[in-house]
């Protein structure tokens, strides 16, 4: 049975549809009865050696999932954070647990321990990179490294070896790229020279400020808090394209770290990206909490409509090119050739938006309620031109009282002589109109109407944009939502409480009208 996913673009107003064939319509759990996996590590071209790390042990299995096998097992307290093969012998694995890090050279057979720490923290590795001239380890007491295959071990001077590494990567030519809670690091090889090229404070959130690692007995819980950097990903076509992820998303540069920008977090539902990973022929591929998403169009789309998977942690990617999963859940794979087959309908995304008040009317309506309209600033304008040919008119009123009480005096026959009487009171008036003809030309008033205009542009692009982003993404969930099977019980309510959340963030952008709009049209 096929399984559409409805998708569509904000700037083209068409709706892509991820076909997915019978042949791989969900996503497979492949680890059978093993969970809580935090790394993996496709071994073979053809994906059929998989190795997977757990809370307490190393699984692996030589039939593409279909059985698996335990090759290791670490102390119930400890992870298998990372896994990696050398890249010119793929028999030689390594594996960065919290218990130190581990070796095999015989595809898992026998493990041995490369490197403990002198520390608790030493010990704790992260991390590990392989190159043919040095060996990088990253552990939450700093960074390592090694030039003999790991028969001794350096520690990088300053801050790299005080702070805890998050992430290595290379683009194999030029640089190394280090990300640690202090911010992201880039050596140059023909140089041996470091230098930080982002600084973890742009990411700091005030509510972490002040916990240690050491104050925090939850595992998972340090790792969440120390943890601004989630990953580092390279473009494996272009190796000057560089991505990290963090709690607020993914940033990007392409001129090997000198410069950074955020993408954009539209369609993503979870901004705290932990993993990233680029998929053949399509591009970026995220890993949240709560889904898996492919960068396309300047917007993110969710992968992980119909599956199962909790908690991801981890992602991985096959020359067959299959994408695998990792999480609470255990290991979960798809055949991402199926995302790549996109046609334009039209008519489905018609279906959606019948039923809902049309985007123009919404922007309309939100630009009234927020009174930033353009006639509004015209009428000022209109208004203002005017004010020169109005008179200012001043009025004063003049009392004299000089003569109010005086002696009555004269003949001494009259009954008022000798008498002191009250006089008449006067009274004076005065209206005067005077014109600032220079008004005419410029007036002041125009000034302060600039500075609103601008202030009031803003204000509406803002409006309106935030408008356009929670009008589509709602439209988008819709089609999501329909494509969920009942049992998907999670998504199913994660996706309904997202759509009230928009259609609630929309009734406060035009003061309760679109769902007026929804109640009529119902």
């Amino acid at each position: 049975m096929k399984k559409v996913v409805l998708m569509f673009s904000l700037f083209f107003l068409q709706l892509w549809v991820f076909r997915v064939t019978a042949n791989g319509s969900d996503w497979e759990n492949i680890s059978r009865e093993y969970r809580n996996v935090r790394s993996i590590l496709i071994n073979s071209g053809d994906g059929k050696v998989i190795f997977a790390g757990s809370k307490n042990s190393i699984i692996s299995s030589e039939d593409s999932g279909f059985s698996w096998r335990r090759v290791y097992s670490i102390s119930e307290n400890y992870t298998v954070n990372y896994l990696v093969n050398n890249p010119d012998d793929a028999n030689c694995i390594y594996a960065a647990s919290d218990n130190g890090l581990y070796f095999s050279s015989n595809s898992g057979l026998r493990w041995r321990r490369l490197f403990r720490g002198k520390s608790f923290l030493e010990s704790r590795c992260n991390v590990v990179l392989i190159l043919p001239e040095a060996i990088y380890l990253g552990t939450n007491g700093g960074l390592f490294s090694s030039n003999d295959k790991g028969r001794s071990w350096f520690k990088q001077p300053g801050i790299l070896g005080d702070s805890r590494i998050l992430n290595i990567s290379s683009d194999n030519k030029q640089y190394v790229y280090v990300s640690s809670t202090e911010g992201l690091f880039r050596l140059s090889k023909a140089k041996n020279l470091w230098e930080k090229i982002f600084d973890c404070s742009v990411l700091s959130d005030s509510e972490n400020e002040g916990s240690s690692i050491n104050e925090i007995e939850s595992e998972d819980e340090a790792r969440e808090q120390s943890s601004q950097f989630e990953s580092l990903s390279i473009n494996p076509g272009n190796g000057n394209e560089i991505y990290f992820s963090c709690k607020k998303g993914v940033y990007r540069s392409i001129d090997s770290g000198d410069t950074w920008d955020a993408l954009s977090e539209y369609g993503l539902l979870d901004k705290n990206v932990r993993n990233t990973i680029f998929l053949q022929d399509l591009g970026l591929c995220a890993a949240t909490k709560s889904g898996v998403f492919l960068y396309k169009d300047n917007r993110w789309w969710e992968l992980s409509v119909c599956y199962e998977v909790n908690d991801v942690r981890c992602l991985a990617f096959d020359k067959l090119k299959n994408l695998y999963i990792g999480g609470n859940n255990g290991v979960f794979k798809i055949y991402t050739a199926t995302f790549a087959k996109q046609e334009v309908i039209n008519s489905r995304l018609a279906t959606y938006i019948q039923d809902e008040p049309k985007v123009s009317d919404v922007q309309q309506a939100a630009v009234k309620y927020a009174e930033v309209n353009p006639e509004k600033i015209k009428e000022w304008r209109r208004l203002a031109a005017k004010k020169a040919f109005l008179p200012k008119v001043s009025a004063g009123v003049n009392n004299d009282t000089s003569d109010l009480w005086h002696w009555e005096t004269g003949s001494s026959t009259k009954v008022c002589d000798d008498v002191l009487m009250r006089g008449k009171t006067t009274i004076g008036w005065d209206v005067a109109l005077s014109w600032d003809l220079s008004e005419i030309i410029w007036s002041e008033a125009q000034t302060s109407i600039d500075t609103r205009s601008r202030l009031s542009v803003q204000l509406r692009n803002d409006i309106l944009d935030e408008v356009n982003k929670t009008y589509f993404e709602r439209l988008r969930l819709k089609a999501e939502l329909d494509n969920l099977k009942i049992e998907d019980s999670g998504k199913l309510f994660e996706k309904e409480v997202k759509i009230r959340e928009l259609t609630a963030t929309l009734d406060g952008l035009t003061g309760g009208y679109f769902s007026a709009c929804l109640k009529d049209k119902s």
